[in-house]
């Protein structure tokens, strides 16, 4: 994947000596490249935005214009080349746009300082890049018919494995997805603001959950016993992403990406402190050095594949009152909400006498 125009247009508009510059030293580099790795797979990126958004353009002038001529240059050498695309530009913007109309303030902080996005950006950077790959951004589908004599092999699941579905007051099954879903931090506002304006969850992180005909009502979905939220019959008719709530599968990738930054820390420290800096010294114990970060970056990728492997969960939809849609996310009520049915004293302290 190549990127480069941010610092190429000088942060001035646009320029024709610049861009010759820019478009010769880009020929140039892919005909090495191209030299020294023959049938290399190539994905061009067409440069992210420069924020004028959010933010009024520089006193000189727009500098963004200068990256989309860059980026139609891009687009015409991939062609040529039959190298792959991925538009870091086009969408970005409309996605600022829109969240500035929404909230100009938290739009603000997806690009603090108009040209390096903060994690909310690189999500929507990244849905480019899949987009370009042809990743199917569907993580799994779930379709579950409340009513009775239904068997699972006529629903149009996808990606998921079910079984034991058990219909009536209380639906159950158990499942097991083929993937985990991208562990997004919905509770972060400029994430939230990010993703919703650029509508990445529903393309490229669905972990579609739909159960229609269910009775009028309230219902409660738990998984492995803990309650995850609590719906309308009708939200769950249409629909809800199971990708945008902290399931067990959601705090399962969670940890499975905590893995990835932490192998992603030891490469990095490989080469930005020893490999490169130390490169001209000649010393001894650099190459041992690199060795064993080496041999715990396998470890960890080992483990890592470990741990991403999905997993079988029990899921219920519990019919619960009105009044449960104020159990915070994450609780799971002991209460039925009409009697004390199950209640008792503590056969351990005997406290109470009722």
């Amino acid at each position: 994947t190549i990127m480069l125009g941010m610092n190429d247009g000088d942060y001035h508009p646009f320029d024709q000596a610049t861009m010759d510059r820019y478009t010769s030293g880009y020929e140039r580099m892919i005909q090495l490249l191209k030299q020294a790795a023959p049938g290399v797979r190539v994905t061009l990126i067409q440069p992210s935005p420069f924020d004028e958004v959010t933010r009024p353009p520089v006193k000189h002038g727009g500098y963004n214009a200068s990256l989309v001529k860059m980026s139609e240059f891009l687009a015409t050498l991939a062609a040529r080349e039959q190298f792959l695309l991925a538009d870091f530009n086009t969408p970005m913007v409309k996605m600022l746009e829109q969240a500035n109309a929404e909230d100009f303030e938290i739009a603000q902080k997806i690009f603090p300082d108009r040209v390096h996005p903060e994690s909310s950006g690189h999500l929507v950077m990244a849905a480019q890049l899949m987009k370009a790959w042809g990743v199917d951004g569907e993580v799994s589908r779930t379709v579950i018919l409340a009513s009775k004599g239904i068997e699972i092999s006529d629903l149009p699941n996808y990606k998921v494995k079910l079984e034991d579905l058990k219909t009536g007051d209380t639906v159950s099954w158990t499942s097991t997805e083929d993937s985990l879903p991208m562990p997004v931090d919905m509770n972060d506002p400029p994430t939230d603001l990010a993703l919703r304006s650029s509508r990445f969850n529903e393309v490229f992180n669905n972990e579609g959950l739909y159960v229609p005909g269910l009775k009028a009502g309230h219902w409660a979905l738990r998984i492995d016993g803990q309650q995850v939220k609590v719906f309308t019959a009708e939200e769950l008719a249409h629909g809800v992403n199971l990708a945008t709530l902290q399931t067990p599968m959601w705090k399962q990738a969670r940890s499975v990406q905590d893995l990835v930054e932490k192998r992603s820390e030891i490469h990095n420290v490989r080469w930005r402190s020893i490999e490169v800096p130390l490169a001209d010294y000649k010393l001894g114990q650099a190459a041992p050095a690199m060795a064993s970060l080496d041999t715990l970056d396998q470890e960890l990728a080992a483990r890592i594949q470990t741990e991403v492997q999905p997993k079988t969960h029990h899921f219920e939809l519990v019919s619960v009152p009105a009044e449960a849609v104020n159990v915070p996310e994450g609780f799971t009520p002991i209460f039925n909400g009409k009697d004390l049915a199950g209640w008792h004293v503590s056969e351990t302290n005997h406290h109470g006498n009722s």
